[in-house]
């Protein structure tokens, strides 16, 4: 299950490598992002792993009374009841100082505390309908938790990558950050095929990462 949601990755990464139109005069230089390609991905492997979960929405808007609408990658509902938000990120290369993802943490769990047990407005699309959409009633479950999951640990200073996510592991009891392959990206060019580098994904998983996800997944859709 794991295999196929890292094999998905590496595919869609060298897909964006090339345009998405084909024409022999036409080549791209910069790759296109991938970053929501993958929210689908994660979501689906969750769906897949925890069956007792009923719906999924990914990068779908939450109105919260009294605070502005917040965006979380993906949603994860039980029962009418938001239990888990994730935020995916595919590397921290984006970071510029220690503040970065401590401060995603902090908002995280601003979000878990001051909006317990609220009603949430959200329009949500059918399914299999790019135009239809509806407004389930939803409340955010006084257990929901927080991850914010690194997919992978490089692209960054190794020194800096461990004070950031050790700062940001303080926030917040319900608020978890990981590394899902702490020394692998699936983007790495030393990596000439899409076998290789899911091989190197394979053995670069983090188990404790995946058992820290079964545990918040076990409390909360229990």
């Amino acid at each position: 299950m794991m295999e196929e949601f890292a094999t998905g990755i590496v595919e869609d990464y060298h897909a964006a490598r090339c345009p998405a139109v084909h024409h022999p005069r036409l080549s791209r230089g910069t790759a296109r992002v991938v970053s929501s390609l993958v929210e689908e991905r994660f979501a689906h492997w969750l769906l897949a792993r925890y069956p007792a979960i009923d719906r999924i929405c990914v990068d779908q808007g939450l109105s919260f009374p009294g605070r502005a609408l917040c965006k979380p990658d993906v949603v994860v509902i039980r029962d009418s009841k938001i239990v888990l938000l994730v935020d995916l990120k595919m590397d921290l290369g984006w970071l510029r100082d220690l503040n970065g993802l401590p401060s995603l943490a902090t908002k995280a769990a601003e979000l878990l505390t001051q909006c317990s047990e609220s009603r949430c407005t959200a329009s949500v699309r059918t399914e299999n309908s790019a135009v239809q959409r509806d407004r389930p009633a939803l409340q955010l479950s006084p257990i929901c938790e927080y991850v914010l999951l690194v997919l992978s640990g490089k692209n960054i200073n190794p020194m800096l990558r461990d004070q950031v996510l050790e700062a940001a592991r303080k926030v917040h009891t319900r608020v978890h950050s990981l590394v899902l392959w702490p020394g692998v990206h699936p983007n790495d060019p030393k990596y000439q095929t899409v076998d290789a580098a899911v091989e190197a994904l394979r053995h670069g998983i983090s188990e404790q990462a995946v058992e820290e996800l079964d545990l918040v997944a076990q409390r909360v859709l229990s």
